[in-house]
């Protein structure tokens, strides 16, 4: 028996020292082996979060090789509410680096992949869209994009990540790993940043854009007025207007119905108050707003500031009844970003004597024109009387009525479409340009051609467009009524002069910078017309009475021309 144990115990000892039992090795050493770097020794705590992203990241590493996946992306990681911190971009960051250390996976830089974002107003998850022409696959070539979360779980933070196929928009991996958190830890947590995440503001917003649409498509709508959003006081904030201005954004996008923005009607409005606050949309508005604009449909509503989030509630009604036909609701987390935009701006929504930077600069009257209509005290049309200034200003409840003079009839800033996007509805090989930051219109084609748009022109009128660039050759603006009676000039753009000339006139010319975008615009009053480029009188000329306009064409040497921001506001 003494043998038999004295043996038992040899053989255990051999075995011990041979390495056929695993031997416990020092903590940091067992890092070592897994990851290739030397261990972290700022802290403890610091050293385990290091260590669990070593951990992290092969288990990330090992997905990828088995998916044959080799091109990456990774996203900042955010916390649950979907804020971006600075421990999501560090532990963002620090994954890129291990996947580089790793020589085996070619990784995108961060900053260079948000910037790719921002430039194509690309939210993540548009991105991951298959439907979508500008996928980060196509962008970027890359075949994997890494999103995560952190979870604050107290005295531990849980990281999770998903890998998505950058083509399907699959999620074929994922990875998941706890840390204990200490001071430093919980700093990084804390300090977030003002990054707008797109799982919060640009995704909700996208939502919107898409409730309205289908709910226009649905009902087999073909106009809408989008109004700005005020808060439950009626104040115009700041979010109002960005919501506002990126919602008409994505609506203009969808060519199955028409959006007019504000700068097509804020002209309507005759507002008799200085004031931040939104017009009401009363039945008689409403009506209004459908008569003069054309629309059948309306969008409306208010911004409900809830503290830790902001509803968003649109309504959006058939302007004959003012009867909602359908809503659309966002509920957006309050993050410093909407919280700087909630700030209440002190502008003007409508009724200021400066007109709005979106309606273009064409709309402004030059100085040295006379419009009696721009110191007349405006009509009411109920009463067929001038309204009193003194009345006005001490009036309690403010009085608004729709303009019949200012009204803005066509408009195309080209903001909408995208650069190189081909525009056949201006003409043979028009397409999009961008030049100086602003988006206009060229052609691809050599030598002469014609852009051509229907309008319908009120009796008197301002009407023009940006111009920049050298023609040479004349060019010929026309303007058709329906018997194809016309009004013609005839201009070019030759060593930085504007020539202009009617058929019974000698040319005139004013002097311009081709490099640069000039304000071309023509002011038909009665019988008489007259001609600007800057603000600064060319020509005048005059021609018989005849039926309105309906259309116009412009046939030059487009090709070395480029046109942009067209308006024209009735008289």
């Amino acid at each position: 028996m003494a043998k038999a144990l004295f043996i038992l115990v040899s053989v255990v000892f051999f075995l011990s020292n041979s390495g056929t039992l695993p031997a416990k090795e020092p903590e940091s050493h067992e890092r070592v082996e897994q990851s290739g770097k030397e261990p972290c020794t700022s802290g403890k705590n610091t050293s385990n979060l290091d260590r669990e992203i070593d951990n992290f990241t092969s288990q990330i590493l090992q997905q990828l090789m088995q998916n044959d996946k080799k091109n990456v992306a990774v996203s900042e990681f955010t916390d649950i509410a979907g804020n971006i911190t600075d421990i999501g971009k560090l532990i963002a960051d620090e994954i890129v680096t291990r996947l580089i250390l790793s020589g085996k996976i070619k990784v995108v830089s961060r900053k260079h992949f948000n910037q790719t974002l921002k430039d194509n107003r690309l939210p993540l998850s548009k991105a991951l869209d298959t439907v979508h022409d500008k996928t980060l696959h196509n962008l970027l070539d890359i075949d994997t994009i890494i999103t995560g979360t952190l979870v604050d779980m107290g005295t531990r933070i849980k990281i999770n990540a998903h890998l998505c196929d950058s083509v399907s928009g699959n999620i074929f991996g994922a990875a998941m790993v706890e840390s204990q958190i200490d001071n430093t830890i919980r700093n990084l947590i804390e300090q977030q940043t003002l990054e707008p995440p797109d799982i919060n503001l640009e995704q909700k917003i996208e939502d919107l854009s898409l409730q309205i649409s289908q709910s226009m498509i649905d009902h087999k709508k073909n106009k809408i007025v989008v109004m700005e959003l005020p808060d439950l006081s009626g104040k115009i904030t700041n979010f109002s207007k960005f919501l506002y201005e990126e919602l008409v954004t994505h609506l203009m996008t969808n060519k199955n119905f028409e959006t007019i923005e504000k700068n097509l009607y804020v002209n309507s409005f005759a507002e008799y108050e200085d004031s931040s606050t939104a017009p009401q949309v009363t039945a008689d508005l409403s009506k209004e707003i459908g008569k003069v604009l054309g629309a059948d449909a309306i969008a409306f509503g208010t911004i409900s500031d809830l503290g830790t989030s902001v509803n968003v509630n649109i309504r959006i009604i058939t302007p004959e009844t003012a009867i909602p036909f359908a809503v659309a609701t966002a509920k957006i987390t309050s993050d410093i970003t909407v919280r700087s935009l909630l700030e209440i701006t002190p502008e003007r929504y409508v009724g200021s004597k400066q007109t709005s930077e979106d309606a273009g600069e064409l709309l402004q009257t030059p100085a040295d024109v006379s419009d009696e209509s721009r110191d007349k005290v405006l009509t009411s049309e109920d009463e067929g009387e001038p309204l009193k200034k003194q009345t006005i200003t001490k009036a309690k409840t403010r009085v608004r009525r729709i303009k019949r003079s200012k009204r803005v009839f066509f408009t195309e800033d080209f903001s909408a479409y995208a650069v190189g996007e081909t525009l056949p509805k201006w003409g043979k090989g028009i397409v999009v340009t961008e030049s100086l930051g602003k988006k206009g219109i060229t052609s691809k084609i050599s030598g002469e051609n014609t852009i051509t748009q229907q309008v319908n022109f009120p009796e008197d009128f301002k009407f023009g467009f940006n111009i920049k660039g050298t023609s040479w050759t004349w060019g010929t603006l026309t303007f058709y009524n329906s018997q194809e009676d016309y009004f013609k000039m005839s201009l070019r753009i030759k060593d930085n002069y504007l020539y202009v000339k009617f058929p019974d006139k000698a040319e005139t010319k004013v002097s311009c910078n081709a490099d640069e975008y000039n304000k071309f615009f023509l002011i038909k009053k009665g019988n008489d017309c007259q001609v600007y480029l800057n603000d600064i009188g060319i020509i005048n000329a005059s021609f018989e009475n005849k039926a309105r306009f309906t259309h116009f064409d412009f046939t030059c040497r487009l090709d070395t021309l480029s046109l942009a921001n067209f308006s024209g506001v009735e008289l």
